[in-house]
């Protein structure tokens, strides 16, 4: 762990809990007024990223449009690379304020239990049942216009172990849970490549000063189609999306 790490986490927890109290202020009126799309919480869980991650990183996007401009409800599917992601994932999509899907064992750590409790987060896991009741649980947000993000790689691990069997060197292989939930509701699915591994290492917590780099893919239907079919066509566009973020990496 470098001083930059220690400086990024110091800042990090010092935010979280200042965007816990702002949480917990306007709770009641969630709770009365916008209890399925808790648009205050995720408004200010966005000012909570764009802070922490603007002080450390610049944002970068490569694509010619930005998820403002996808439809909503939708599925956003991202790749996988960082255990920061998330936060990450929540500074690019304050336009449809998507709920996320985490592992579950993320619930029992401090600061991410309360928040994840707040924004009403899905948790995934091992647990057969629980993810039973999490799919449920994500096709009513769907069916109540709330979008949803997704990584459809499991895991980052999952990334490091596909890495060295799969046709490409940085994307895995998709699960197919996200594609079924967007096939079964008919809403479209939105690939965004994100390239951040040069300014976080997870083995040894480092930290680099840097840009991170980002792609919004075309919305790709779903009606009337197979599952499989949506799946590998979101992991080719991802694939596409990702190498021309390298490629746009080495020109600046």
């Amino acid at each position: 762990m470098n001083l930059m790490c220690c400086a990024f986490c110091a800042v990090f927890v010092g935010c979280a809990l200042l965007t816990q109290i702002a949480m917990i202020a306007v709770l009641p009126y969630t709770l009365l007024f916008d209890r399925k799309k808790r648009s205050l919480e995720y408004r200010i869980y966005w000012l909570f990223s764009q802070f922490v991650v603007t002080r450390f990183w610049t944002v970068k996007l490569l694509s010619d449009h930005d998820m403002s401009d996808s439809p909503v409800p939708c599925v956003i599917v991202c790749n996988h690379q960082s255990v920061w992601d998330q936060a990450f994932c929540y500074l690019l999509n304050l336009g449809v304020k998507p709920r996320a899907m985490i592992k579950n064992s993320i619930r029992w750590f401090p600061v991410f239990n309360f928040s994840g409790l707040i924004l009403d987060v899905v948790y995934v896991g091992a647990d057969k049942q629980l993810n039973e009741l999490s799919m449920a649980k994500c096709a009513e947000l769907l069916k109540n216009g709330i979008p949803l993000n997704i990584f459809p790689e499991g895991t980052r691990r999952f990334l490091q172990e596909a890495s060295e069997k799969d046709d490409h060197p940085h994307i895995g292989k998709f699960r197919d849970g996200a594609f079924k939930l967007a096939c079964d509701a008919g809403v479209p699915v939105v690939p965004v490549a994100m390239e951040l591994r040069h300014l976080t290492d997870d083995s040894t917590l480092d930290m680099h000063p840097g840009t991170m780099y980002y792609y919004v893919c075309k919305p790709i239907e779903t009606k009337g189609r197979k599952i499989q079919d949506v799946r590998d066509e979101a992991r080719a566009s991802m694939i596409a999306a990702y190498d021309h973020l390298l490629e746009g990496k080495k020109d600046r």
